[in-house]
């Protein structure tokens, strides 16, 4: 081991923790842009889609692992082909307690 080593200054402090992105548009809920989503919050774990009666998307929920030291994001910044101008989209983040 070596002589630097302090397990409690290195233990990552990962927790599961749920996030929702109102608004964020329905031909991006595709698994591989929402698991492309969650790994840049953290690490991808699920994803979590809630319908209207009619069968529309309401809501995305992202289930990532995140280190708590890190903090909790307002919004996350996707770049896209189809964006106004060409202008990534920026999604806000809602974080369940």
């Amino acid at each position: 081991m070596h002589s630097h080593f302090d397990a409690k200054k290195e233990m990552v402090e990962c927790e599961p923790i749920w996030v929702r992105l109102p608004g964020f548009p329905i031909q991006y809920w595709n698994e591989s842009i929402v698991s492309m989503v969650g790994n840049r919050l953290g690490k991808y774990l699920e994803v979590e889609i809630s319908f209207k009666q009619a069968g529309i998307k309401t809501v995305a929920k992202i289930l990532v692992s995140l280190d708590l030291r890190k903090g909790l994001g307002e919004d996350i910044e996707i770049e896209t082909c189809c964006g106004y101008n060409n202008s990534p989209l920026v999604s806000p983040l809602l974080w369940d307690k």
